[in-house]
Formats: structure tokens, sequence, C-alpha cells
């Protein structure tokens, strides 16, 4: 769905050439993270669905376009729909490379009488794992995920999540499936 750029031949040497040029100027580590696997997916019975309502092509274009608008366009490097299985999903490799202040940083901002080291660029392009795949921000690729694809059918399922503000989740069943399910459950009994 994403193809590689020209004299790359896998998702080890895609991974290694958008590193190579994204202009970072720090060093990166041995042991850091260079690329996140992300798979989305639906209900079987929504993907069954969309793949035959024949809108399976347009579920992997809005996938496509969620994945390049949250992460970057040169930052999700490759793109793979697996029909192998008995629900259609998708296999994307995101780079984790960002640019702006550290949300560390952000943080110790609020600490007083610590030892400051030496500024970098915020504007620098650098590679943080720790930046991309933070808690506020997986919740908020939830949430727009959601908003996303809500055109497929996919806020409009039988039981919605709903966070507080403490980010504990309320599972909240919608009234009229809340009844067939305790009758369903007494005849089990």
């Amino acid at each position: 769905m994403i193809g590689f750029p020209q004299s790359v031949k896998n998702r080890t040497e895609a991974i290694q050439h958008r590193i190579e040029n994204a202009g970072i100027t720090r060093k990166i580590g041995k042991n850091q993270v260079r690329a996140i696997g992300v798979m989305l997916s639906g209900s079987p019975d929504d993907m069954k669905r969309i793949e035959d309502a024949g809108h399976l092509n347009d579920w992997c274009a809005d996938n496509i376009d969620w994945l390049k608008k949250t992460f970057g366009t040169d930052n999700v490097v490759l793109v793979v729909l697996h029909r192998d299985e008995t629900t259609p999903h998708i296999h994307a490799t995101i780079v984790p490379i960002v640019t702006g202040e550290r949300r560390k940083a952000r943080e110790e901002k609020s600490t007083e009488g610590k030892k400051k080291y030496k500024k970098k660029n915020p504007n620098a392009a650098r590679l943080c794992a720790d930046d991309v795949m933070a808690r506020d921000k997986l919740k908020g690729y939830q949430d727009s995920y959601v908003g996303t694809m809500q055109k497929h059918g996919k806020a409009t399922t039988r039981i919605h999540v709903r966070r507080t503000n403490n980010g504990k989740q309320h599972i909240i069943d919608k009234i009229f499936d809340y009844f067939p399910k305790i009758k369903k459950s007494l005849w089990i009994l």
C-alpha cells in the first residue's frame, strides 16, 4: 500500500533510509527505538460489512490518511493490508521522528533547584519513541482514529468506551442492547 523509496528493498532498509534522510544531528543510541509497529482493524462484523459493501479500499485509504496526519507523511515507512486471516487488518511501521521541545524537558521546567544542562535546538529533528508513545498521546490517537473511522461504522459499535478525567475506562451499553444481553444470560443459567 505504501511502497519503498528507490533502492530500498525491505522494511529494515526503509527504516534506516528514513532515519538517515531526516536530518537528525543527535547521536542515536544502539538500543534506541527506531520503529513502532501499529495494527489497525475493526471488529470482525464491521470488517466483513465493509468488505462485502466493496468499501475496503476506502477504509484502507482513510487509514493511510490517518497515519500520515497523525505521525507525519515521511514517518510512515510501510503499510501492508493483511487478508490472510478472517478479519482484514493493516500493519504499519512508523519511525518516531519528532521536532519540538522534549516532553521531559517541558515537565522539568516546573522543578526548581535542579542542575540545568545545555539546551539543544528544540526545532531539530530527533528520534524519540517516548514522545510519540506517551500515555496522553495514545489516548488522543484512539479518539482521533474513532473519529476518522466513524463513517465506516467504527464509532457506532454496541459498546462504547468513555474515559473519565483520571484515565479509567467505563463501558457504557446502549439501553436497547442491555436488555437482550440480560435475557440471553438468564437463559444460559
